[in-house]
């Protein structure tokens, strides 16, 4: 918990978000991984392949909609709001999980897991110095890029 938060206050003070990637359900996802509050929060990002111009998706403006179109469309978008309420939104799939894994645990023995205790950074300086230790070396091992020859050709 030291180090996260040591990490949260560090991310927020000098005011950077990391990009990084991670795995759900076998798919790599590009993130933003950025502080709010005591928390981290992780944006899904999209690939530069992936975002047009909003000037190429914008329809033409229609120019013959009438004001009693516009009042029955506003009128109908008030007669459907309401407030959100998330439990009217079940998560299917993690209910399917539940019962798939209530079933096997029932017929299948469980697994014992071997338990470690301590978050196995005992001086956290000592871990940030190898850190950024080990980051100097891998920023000057970069260098500047080799240099291709042109290959004789016969």
């Amino acid at each position: 918990e030291r180090a996260y938060g040591l990490l949260v206050d560090a991310m927020r003070e000098t005011k950077r978000v990391a990009i990084c990637w991670f795995v759900l359900r076998r798919k790599r996802y590009l993130a933003a991984l950025r502080p709010h509050g005591r928390l981290m929060v992780l944006a899904l990002m999209f690939h530069a392949d992936e975002i047009l111009p909003a000037a190429s998706l914008e329809p033409s403006a229609p120019s013959d909609l009438r004001k009693k179109e516009r009042e029955m469309a506003a009128l109908l978008i008030n007669t459907l709001s309401g407030p959100f309420e998330p439990e009217r939104y079940p998560d299917d799939y993690r209910q399917r999980l539940k019962t798939l894994i209530a079933g096997r645990a029932a017929s299948a023995r469980p697994a014992t897991a071997a338990v470690t205790s301590g978050s196995g950074v005992d001086d956290l300086m000592a871990a940030l110095r190898a850190s950024v230790e080990q980051a100097r070396l891998v920023s000057k091992s970069r260098g500047k890029p080799a240099v291709r020859r042109k290959r004789k050709t016969a």
